[in-house]
């Protein structure tokens, strides 16, 4: 406590956080603390793991290691986009083999990090024994990502949130936990996902410190000029929309808890072509009318 109270007086940081990646939700959220719980959701193809792989990509550029389940997508998946944000290549082409213009080099030193500091653990179903597994896994680790929650039931209870918040205290890292929107909200007009539409809301929200979820009304818009363009072209007339297939869109990352305090939300673009959410050109947004609720 001394120790605490000494920084304090010198006005010396008295936390060390993991950094998510970007410096902007990094300074809004303190990033993600020793001991932390953190949710992130969205609907399926949204971003989620993309932003998930943007901390695990920033921290183990800084030596840190990171251990990373997938549950939803195969492990060569994971490496494709990870080395996609890396090296700023095509996802398709790093899967296909068909990417050019590479320095060796570069490629070389960018494996050689992978597998040093990435522990990749690719797991088809999660049982109660597989929490030994993930306790022996996170010792070697400074942060431990589980992607994604919704392909087991284990998930559907409140112990096993309480024990993922254990392993993340007991081995001072934060723990991030991916997991998806209710496909109800589709059904809304306003579609920005709320602290209710989380799957297993009520479990997360009792043990998560940091929940964070993922929107983008360019994919709404692309999918209305998708129409658009075929009603047109059924009643011939030439339409077509430049919005369409965009390599470049406008997402929202939504604070919707924090322990800290401070919610909010932030616009980025996102790559589509590499997977990935781009440094430049945030802005930083406020709530406006929208209800965010955060008491179940």
């Amino acid at each position: 406590m001394n120790d605490i109270l000494k920084k304090i007086l010198k006005k010396e940081p008295i936390i060390e956080y993991i950094t998510t990646g970007d410096a902007k939700l990094d300074k809004k959220i303190l990033g993600y603390q020793k001991g932390e719980l953190i949710t992130i959701a969205s609907r399926p193809g949204f971003g989620k793991t993309s932003l998930a792989l943007k901390s695990v990509i920033a921290n183990i550029k800084k030596g840190k290691k990171v251990y990373y389940l997938t549950c939803g997508e195969s492990s060569e998946t994971i490496i494709a986009k990870i080395i996609a944000q890396m090296l700023n290549i095509r996802i398709n082409d790093l899967l296909l083999g068909t990417y050019t213009d590479v320095d060796e080099f570069e490629m070389q030193n960018t494996i050689e990090i992978i597998c040093e500091y990435l522990i990749l653990e690719e797991c088809s179903s999660i049982d109660i024994k597989w929490f030994d597994n993930i306790y022996i896994n996170m010792f070697h680790s400074d942060l431990t990502v589980i992607d994604n929650i919704n392909y087991s039931d284990i998930f559907d209870n409140m112990d096993t949130f309480r024990k993922l918040k254990e392993f993340a205290y007991d081995w001072k890292q934060p723990i991030i936990i991916l997991t998806s929107i209710d496909i109800n909200v589709e059904k809304r007009l306003d579609k920005r996902p709320r602290l209710l539409d989380i799957t297993n809301a009520k479990y997360i929200s009792e043990y998560s410190d940091k929940i964070i979820v993922i929107y983008s009304d360019d994919f709404y818009k692309e999918k209305l000029e998708a129409q658009k363009e075929n009603i047109l072209r059924i009643k011939g007339e030439d339409y077509k929309s430049t919005f369409i297939n965009k390599p470049i869109i406008e997402k929202e990352i939504i604070v919707l808890r924090n322990i800290f305090g401070q919610n909010g939300k932030l616009r980025v673009k996102f790559n589509q072509s590499i997977g990935g959410f781009l440094d430049k050109e945030e802005e930083e947004i406020n709530y406006g009318d929208i209800e965010i609720p955060d008491i179940l």
